[in-house]
């Protein structure tokens, strides 16, 4: 079970983040992502801005998709906001990605 995601508005500092990018994937595509990801690295910085923070509890990938779900389809709604097209970022937290308690932040 997926709980309700916790956003909030905060100001975050510029970061440089090294990985791949990938527009839209879906299962069949992970393993030609993997091969990109050992062979293409890239660095993109993110500039310092105001971002939405969603903070999430629960397995991946579920918890992401009903996070990404709950932030377009209610909260920017709801909160009349809008995405500013900037990158989207997740970062993962430490433990184990199919445990019901794992949490990340997009």
């Amino acid at each position: 079970m997926v709980s309700q995601p916790q956003v909030n508005i905060e100001d975050r500092p510029a970061v440089t983040i090294a990985g791949i990018e990938i527009k839209a994937t879906d299962d069949s595509q992970c393993p030609s992502a993997w091969v990109k990801l050992l062979t293409e690295w890239l660095l993109k910085r993110s500039p310092a801005n105001r971002y939405a923070v969603v903070r999430i509890a629960g397995p991946v990938p579920e918890s992401i998709h009903h996070a990404w779900c709950y932030l377009w389809q209610t909260y920017f709604l709801e909160n009349r906001l809008t995405h500013t097209g900037a990158t989207d970022l997740e970062a993962y937290g430490p433990g184990d990605p199919n445990a019901p308690d794992y949490q990340m932040e997009l």
